[in-house]
């Protein structure tokens, strides 16, 4: 038996069980409707319905002899080629995530929503690449152990032959890169809050600038030191984001007006009522309540 028979579908199950686990921490945590983590993820396919296309359109008209893959011949050629890819990404992902809390979620203005909304984009995100997972790992478990050479082209059937070679742990760097992309994802809808919070669009520009440096980051590191130290890259950009998460946490709206002494209803003072007059009466009609 191939280890990779259980680590890849392990590996794409806890991908899974990341962008699920997300949304069911913040909307315990801080009783959040699962409606905005829908929203959020509706935001991504919409930023991919635009990327993907853009992408190819530029990659096509840029690079009509395909794009650079690493830094030969041309050192500037390649960097210049990460930042569009990563640029393209940071404006598509960043400005769908600005346009639909212009538009459509108008309601969710705070930290804690922030959350919940950008757990929804990353969550999609991650359900996709672990339900890809899982379907390429089906696909090549069927034709494992059959005669493949009449059916696929001799560099597929070098792929196909290649995967079953990779070591066991390799299935974990998928789910590796997922653990960290999540945050990324989420601080990046914060920042994109905060263009709404703060009323300043400087903090959109910060959201495409950090996904821009992420994703043209980890394009160069992939060519320069491989996957494995990419990922080492990619771990450190997630701890950074998460403490970004933090460190910008914003009191909640709500909270600062009902602790505001404007928001409190205005009570009568209490004035202290004198003791009635002790009468013979009056004693009489006491008597039996001790």
């Amino acid at each position: 038996m191939n280890p990779l028979d259980f680590t890849f579908p392990l590996a794409a199950l806890l991908i899974l069980v990341f962008a699920a686990g997300w949304g069911v921490v913040l909307s315990r945590r801080f009783r959040l409707s699962w409606e905005l983590w829908g929203i959020g993820a509706l935001t991504f396919f919409i930023s991919q319905a635009v990327h993907l296309p853009f992408l190819a359109l530029v990659s096509r008209l840029a690079y009509p002899g395909g794009p650079p893959r690493g830094w030969e011949p041309s050192p500037a050629a390649f960097f210049g080629y990460a930042v569009i890819v990563g640029l393209l990404a940071g404006l598509c992902e960043e400005g769908a995530r600005y346009l639909v809390l212009r538009y459509w979620a108008t309601e969710a203005r705070s930290w804690r929503q922030a959350l919940m909304f950008g757990a929804g984009h990353g969550g999609l995100e991650a359900i996709l690449v672990g339900g890809l997972m899982l379907v390429n790992f089906l696909s090549l478990l069927t034709m494992r152990g059959q005669d493949m050479s009449a059916a696929l082209p001799s560099d597929k059937l070098a792929q196909v032959q290649a995967f079953w070679e990779t070591p066991w742990w390799a299935a974990f760097l998928g789910t590796w890169e997922r653990f960290w992309t999540l945050p990324i994802q989420v601080f990046l809808a914060v920042l994109v809050m905060r263009a709404f919070t703060q009323r300043n669009s400087l903090w959109l520009g910060a959201a495409i600038g950090w996904h821009t440096l992420v994703d043209a980051g980890a394009v160069m590191a992939v060519s320069t030191w491989g996957a494995v130290p990419t990922e080492g890259l990619v771990a450190i950009f997630g701890a950074l984001s998460f403490l970004g998460i933090f460190l910008l946490r914003e009191t909640e709206p709500l909270l600062e007006e009902a602790a505001s002494p404007k928001a409190q209803p205005l009570e009568r003072e209490s004035v202290p009522l004198p003791p009635p007059e002790a009468t013979p009466e009056s004693l009489e009609a006491t008597r039996y309540e001790s």
